[in-house]
Parts: structure tokens; sequence; C-alpha cells
């Protein structure tokens, strides 16, 4: 027996046979090896990243097209989000679809391919931003993957969903994956990305997984992104993006418009803001509907993942520690007393979003006498809170010395826009940048725009005027003509005189 470490220098001395020996024991161990790694899972996200499909949508009625990321699931499916295949203004669904492997946009690599289907499969009761938002592409042949070089990732096992969901933290490594969106580039460019996630944990009220992106990469779910998990040292694909809240576009660098212009501007800074995802389970979607064909039905997961009904949510109401029941029920229930009773009921267990609305509503008086001590009362709690509107608007309360906030000192309005505009108040952030104005120009330049790219349109248009002047960043008169059609497109006055009376040809590079 020759040890495996001396091989090298015995290779003369080995017999052709025992070197096909050698060789066909190294292919077995190999095969065994993917078997076992197909088993338990994807050992590292980034190798199942073959898996993740671009998929072009095309519609009878339109030459557009819909780009949107998806998921092989075996050697003959891909599934994606139902949004990206359906036009939303006359629900017209997709008639077929492009599924492209590889590693990036156009596809024409050794290894890469495009493949069709005209077989696209809605869930029958399709609602936007729900478990059932997904489509499944049924490719007309097998994929041959083994050639490819390709490994699906691992659905979630059934099991080890129905553990997840009845545990109250979740202490695991998660990831959102895409093929390229607006916060991973632009969907035309196909280039994949991934984010970190926090804070995952199944969502009962809506049936869904919920979880946070710190630092704001992500803005509108419309690309079919998926949750991956860690479980021990496995990934498995846990489910598809179905929405993101803010619902506006922000990004990292460099920056692109999610409108026009298609080209890229000068790298920007990263939006300061944490996104909130909501991701469909994988493992629901035989639940009551016959789609996803590889998927076991097992009753007591269809009956975690059910959203909740309003009984349901009366009798979580009472070991509710958090108020989030108490909220969700005031803006479900339609009856104004009641509304304002789990209001109540939620204020007093600390919820930030329930203090900021009873502010409002003892601010403008509706259904309650006008009380500004109490809009006040319920202001300050919410902001303490941590809630980003609360806190600019308790900020601009002081700053007018309005309702009965007094200042105990000249700059403490600005600590509380300060926190707002950190955590992605684009009112704040606009705040921010006048304050800075005569005193930092790049500061004020990077906080401007800012809530510009949160569509806030006072803030598009002193931002154009910066590009103008070249204050706190570069002349670009190209970009700042395009960022005054942006803020007199939402009906901002200022830009929609300014490009009426201003000489056009000053923009022109």
């Amino acid at each position: 027996m020759i040890p495996v470490a001396d091989n090298l220098f015995v290779e003369y001395r080995v017999s052709h046979a025992m070197k096909i020996s050698l060789f066909l024991n190294f292919v077995l161990l190999s095969l065994l090896a993917n078997t076992v790694q197909a088993v338990v899972g994807s050992k590292n996200a980034e190798k199942g990243w073959e898996a993740i499909v671009y998929i072009t949508f095309t519609f009878k009625n339109n030459v557009d097209e819909n780009q949107c990321s998806g998921f092989l699931i075996n050697d003959h499916q891909a599934i994606s989000t139902a949004h990206c295949a359906i036009r939303d203004e006359n629900m017209e669904k997709a008639i077929s679809a492009s599924v492209c492997i590889g590693k990036q946009f156009p596809f024409d690599k050794p290894g890469e391919a495009c493949f069709s289907s005209q077989k696209l499969k809605f869930a029958a009761d399709y609602k936007y931003s729900t478990s059932t938002d997904f489509v499944t592409i049924e490719l007309p042949e097998a994929i041959p993957l083994n050639f490819l070089g390709i490994q699906p990732l691992k659905v979630l096992p059934d099991s080890l969903a129905k553990k997840l969901m009845k545990s109250s933290a979740l202490k695991l490594k998660a990831q959102v994956i895409s093929f390229g969106s607006r916060n991973f580039n632009q969907p035309s460019l196909g280039k994949k990305g991934k984010a970190k996630l926090s804070n995952l944990h199944w969502d009962k009220i809506k049936g869904l997984w919920s979880a946070d992106v710190p630092n704001a990469v992500y803005g509108k779910a419309d690309d079919g992104a998926g949750l991956v998990v860690k479980i021990r040292s496995s990934w498995y694909l846990a489910g598809l993006l179905v929405r993101s809240k803010p619902d506006f576009f922000v990004s990292v660098e460099p920056f692109f418009d999610p409108c026009l212009p298609a080209e890229p501007g000068a790298k920007q800074p990263g939006i300061l803001l944490t996104s909130t995802f909501k991701f469909l389970a994988l493992n629901t979607l035989n639940c009551k509907r016959k789609t996803v064909s590889y998927l076991s039905k097992d009753a007591e997961l269809c009956k975690l993942s059910q959203p909740a009904s309003i009984r349901q949510l009366l009798l979580w109401l009472k070991s509710d520690k958090s108020g989030r029941i108490a909220y969700y029920l005031s803006n479900t229930i339609k009856k104004p007393s009641k509304k304002l009773n789990y209001l109540f009921k939620a204020a007093q267990l600390n919820n930030a979003e329930a203090q900021y609305q009873l502010y409002k509503i003892y601010l403008q008086g509706n259904f309650v006498r006008q009380d500004k001590a109490k809009a006040s009362y319920y202001l300050e709690k919410a902001s303490k809170n941590g809630l980003p509107a609360a806190q600019y608007e308790l900020a601009m309360h002081l700053k007018k010395g309005d309702l009965t906030f007094k200042m105990s000192k000249p700059t403490q309005w600005f600590a509380y826009i300060k926190k707002a505009a950190r955590k992605g108040s684009a009112l704040a952030q606009y705040q921010m940048g006048l304050y800075y104005q005569q005193k930092n120009a790049n500061r004020s330049y990077n906080w401007i725009m800012r809530a510009a790219r949160q569509g806030y349109a006072p803030a598009q248009f002193v931002l154009a005027q910066y590009m103008l002047e070249g204050r706190g960043t570069r002349k670009n008169a190209y970009m700042a003509k395009r960022w005054l059609e942006y803020s007199a497109g939402q009906g901002y006055l200022l830009a929609i005189n300014k490009l009426k009376h201003v000489r056009l040809s000053i923009y022109e590079n």
C-alpha cells in the first residue's frame, strides 16, 4: 500500500490499472460528497449562486419586458415573485419567460445559457406581497445541471421551517441574494449581489418571514430576491422577497437613478436607513394550492403559515407585551371608537407607531377634541421610542416653539433632527442639508442628496442648484437638469418655474 502523501513521488512506479483504480475512487468520493451536500444543503451560499437565474418576462399587449431574479429549484423548474410577471395596471399576466443561467448579462460565456418557456403557473388567489405572490416556470426540457456545473440551493426542509416558525428568537445567519436589482446595480446589468439580514423572525400576523437590512440597501421589492439561512454549516433557500419598506428607491454606490437617466452619475454616499423585508416561505406554497409539485403538504406547517384572523389577533392580544398586535388591530378594524381603543392599548404598551398616530389625532382633532398637550405627550413618547417621523416632528416643533415644547438650549432641536436623519427620514435629511448650507458645503450636499434620492421634491430642487453651481460637488449641468425635472414632475413650483425661465442651454454639457 502506497501512502497518499507519497503518491506524487511514485507516480511512475504505479501500474496503469492502479492509476485507473485511484481515479475511480476519487470520482466515487466526489459523487458521494455531492450527494451528501445535496441532502444537507449548500455549504456556502455563494456556491449555490449558480441557481440564481435571470428571468425576462414578456407580455402579449406590450413590447416592454420585465427583468427579475428567480431560483432554480430543480432541473426543470424555476420560481420567482408573481408581481414581476403581472402588469399592475390591468393585471395582465406574462405569456412567456426567458430563464438565463450564468454569472452576468448577456450570458454568452462558456457554460452560460438561456431557456425559454411558455408554461407559467400562478397561484389562483394571487395578491401582491402575500404568501401567494409567486410564479413557477416549467421549462420544456430538463437543464443539464451536471454538465453546466450547477447545484441548486436546497429549499429549507419542512421540519426545520416548523422549528424556526415556532422559535421566538432566531440567531441565524441570513442573507438576501439577487441577480441584480436597483440596489444591486440595475436589472439590465445582470450582476449578482447579496446583503446581510438581521432580526429574522416569523411574522405570524402576515404569515411571512421578516428581516431587516441595516444601512439602507433596498427600496422596492421588484426583483424576486431570495432569503437564504444558514443552519449549522449549510445554507438553505427559505423564501422569496415580496415586499420591502420603505417602498421608494434607495441605493448604495455607485448611484443609479430608478427612472432616468440610465447612465451612472457620480458616486454618492449610501442612505443611512434600515429597510424591513418580507419574504414568503417556500415551504408553504402547497398550502391550499397545488402549484409547486416538489414541496410536500404538512398540516401543522400550513397552520403556522396562515395569516392571522381577527379572532386570532384578539386571542394573541392578551399575551402581547409589545403593542404590535393592538396597533395592527387599530389599522384593521373600521369602527372609529374601536380603532381608538386599540391605539390607546398599543400606546400603553409603548408602541411608537401608535403613539405617533395618537399625536396626529390629537393635533388635528380627528375623532377626539383637539388637545395640544396630549399631542405633545404622545409625540415625545414616540420620539423617545426611536420613531424617525416623530423625532423629525418633535425637532420642528422645538425649533418653532409651538405646542407645549420649549428648548432648554438653542441647538436642542438639532439633536432630534440628526437622529431622524440617520434613521432615514428624508425630511430630516433635508433639514440637515439646510443646516450645513453655510457651514460645510460638502456635508450639506451629502445630506441633500440623501433626501433627493428618496424622492423629496424640495431636496431635488436644491440638489440641482448645487450641481449647477458646483457647491459641495463637481459641476454637472446635465444631471442638474435631470434633478430639476424630477422635482418639477412632482409639481414643485420652484422647479417648474426654474425650468421655464432659465435658458436650457446652460444645462447642456
